[in-house]
């Protein structure tokens, strides 16, 4: 059994990046789908940099992406679906 640990702790460490790796396509694919509309590009840019400056905490981010997206559909109404 020791024997077959390290294909083990393999096969978890594969499972695990493979998982993680679709997890972020379905986000960045949603993200695509939502920023769909005309003019939506501005959204990608402006998630970009609140990726960038809100550091590692998610939930951070996502208060600031609420709080920006509130601005820009009070902004902009044509924004909104």
């Amino acid at each position: 059994m020791s024997a077959l640990l390290p294909v083990f702790r393999i096969l978890f460490k594969r499972i695990v990046f493979l998982s993680w790796y679709f997890f972020k396509f379905f986000l960045y694919y949603r993200l695509a789908v939502f920023c769909k509309k005309k003019n939506r590009i501005d959204r990608i840019f402006r998630i970009a940099v609140l990726q960038r400056h809100a550091g590692g905490d998610a939930s951070a981010k996502i208060r600031a992406f609420v709080r920006l997206d509130t601005q820009i559909l009070q902004m902009n109404p044509d924004f909104q679906d």
